[in-house]
């Protein structure tokens, strides 16, 4: 960004506690036959839960509890300072995460309406 003279006018912070992390991370799945992503919470597939070309769902391996923590922890080492200094600079938008995508969705796009490309 420095290189071509810009900056962040807007950071977008999805909220969610640790709990709902864990379990939407928990319920992710994909298609074995076309790789399609599927969550079984948030986007789940058509019963019988299999996905629409007709391929198996399989779960990631590192989508267990104990893996998802270990992500959790680098996430909030790694993010935390980030969104330090967007707060600092005062373009950090923070969005409760745990509420209808749809919801989400509309937030998002009524604050970042007026920023131009």
């Amino acid at each position: 960004l420095k290189e071509k003279n810009k900056k962040i006018d807007l950071a977008v912070f999805l909220k969610i506690s640790e709990e709902e992390s864990l379990r939407r991370l928990s319920a992710r799945r994909f298609c074995e036959k076309c790789g399609k992503n599927w969550n079984l919470i948030t986007n789940p597939p058509p019963p019988p839960d299999v996905c629409d070309c007709g391929g198996s769902l399989i779960k990631r391996e590192d989508d267990t509890e104990e893996l998802i923590i270990q992500r959790l922890k680098l996430y909030h080492e790694n993010t935390k300072p980030l969104t330090d200094v967007f707060a600092k600079e005062g373009v950090l938008f923070e969005v409760d995460g745990e509420r209808p995508i749809e919801v989400i969705f509309e937030e998002i796009e009524s604050k970042a309406g007026g920023i131009s490309e």
